[in-house]
């Protein structure tokens, strides 16, 4: 098992950097627990610090936890990339970063205990067995073109519009002080959005939203 001295933790909440810090603090208590908010911080503290192990949020406010991994030297650091995004898609592409372990924020603080100790033996942490050949790739590809050539082609620009902040992170208050709409209005663009792409719940909604910014903003 590798020893480790620093974890880099990059995510764009402060609550949730606290908690996590607080959690694993009680398990690690010798370490040293770096933050940073956006991939800008993320570059500067991952030199300056030389941290053994990182875990960086998929989604952040500049570019994407995906690309920040790809503008550092690695060399031995063990990468964890977090999400709500529990995508197969998404998740190949982490790993084909330099991810050796990718955990569910819903279950963060359980997940980041166990995906630390599993890497620091050398070994992967990914919710399902990591392929490298091209029938696994094409698959992955052709599901998510599909998806999104739907989404643009069933909203109309408000809604994609809306589909786009919700991907964004956005709340309903700031988006409909954003977009000048009342809140009854937002609401009926969300029926609307759900009944043509076809989901069940907003939180259905929100996932998919989140998936597509990834996808269309960040991940080449």
């Amino acid at each position: 098992m590798m020893t480790f001295k620093k974890i880099l933790i990059t995510e764009d909440y402060e609550a949730i950097r606290d908690s996590l810090i607080s959690h694993l603090s009680a398990y690690f208590s010798s370490v040293k627990f770096i933050e940073a908010e956006n991939c800008k911080e993320f570059i500067e503290k991952f030199n300056l610090e030389e941290p053994e192990i990182i875990l960086v949020d998929i989604v952040l406010p500049d570019i994407s936890g995906i690309d920040a991994v790809r503008k550092v030297s690695l060399q031995d650091t063990k990468v964890i990339f977090m999400s709500n995004i529990n995508d197969s898609s998404v998740i190949y592409k982490c790993y084909k970063a330099g991810g050796h372990a990718f955990i569910d924020k819903a279950l963060v603080h359980v997940e980041s205990l166990k995906a630390i100790k599993t890497v620091s033996e050398g070994k992967l942490y990914f919710p399902f067995e990591i392929r490298d050949d091209d029938l696994y790739k094409t698959n992955l590809n052709k599901l998510h073109g599909f998806e999104f050539d739907i989404i643009k082609n069933r909203l109309t620009r408000t809604e994609l519009i809306l589909f786009e902040k919700l991907g964004e992170g956005s709340t309903k208050r700031r988006i409909v002080d954003e977009q000048f709409i009342s809140p009854k209005t937002f609401e009926k663009h969300i029926r609307n959005i759900k009944e043509k792409l076809e989901l069940d719940n907003t939180n259905e909604l929100i996932g998919l939203a989140t998936n597509h910014k990834v996808y269309s903003s960040h991940i080449r």
